[in-house]
């Protein structure tokens, strides 16, 4: 019985082990798709786009992003036609999604440190109220 039991226990571990390589989440609260950058050249300015899924029960705040290639972000919101404004954060409600792969939301990354071209991919942190997420972001151009 005990060997049995040592089995099992040593199939869980293998078991969650394996979920590692699924889509990022957070505490099982938060999941996260279609991680993507502009192509952009050292000084300018990239735009990162991704879909934001609130899978709890509570609602939270995206933050921004903390990332090594750009030495400032800011989530933007296109209020007109012309017209962009730096946005403090976005609510998500519960068992809501955000999409910021759209032309009226996403998150600037501004003064790059490094050329961003089309097939690159680099480390981004998702920045919430309860917590940090690592994903990563592939330039499409």
């Amino acid at each position: 019985m005990r060997m049995i039991t040592s089995l099992a226990a040593l199939w869980l571990c293998t078991l969650q082990i394996a979920f590692a390589d699924a889509p990022p989440r957070l505490a099982g609260q938060i999941s996260v798709r279609e991680v993507s950058a502009s192509t952009g050249v050292v000084g300018g300015t990239s735009r990162l786009h991704l879909i934001i899924t609130n899978d709890s029960s509570e609602a939270l705040s995206f933050l921004g992003v903390r990332t090594g290639v750009a030495t400032q972000s800011t989530l933007m919101g296109r209020v007109s036609a012309t017209d962009d404004h730096a946005l403090g954060s976005f609510p998500i409600a519960s068992d809501e999604s955000l999409n910021l792969g759209t032309s009226h939301l996403w998150v600037s990354l501004n003064s790059l440190l490094r050329p961003l071209a089309s097939g690159d991919s680099f480390p981004v942190t998702l920045l919430f109220t309860i917590g940090e997420l690592p994903v990563i972001a592939h330039v499409h151009p």
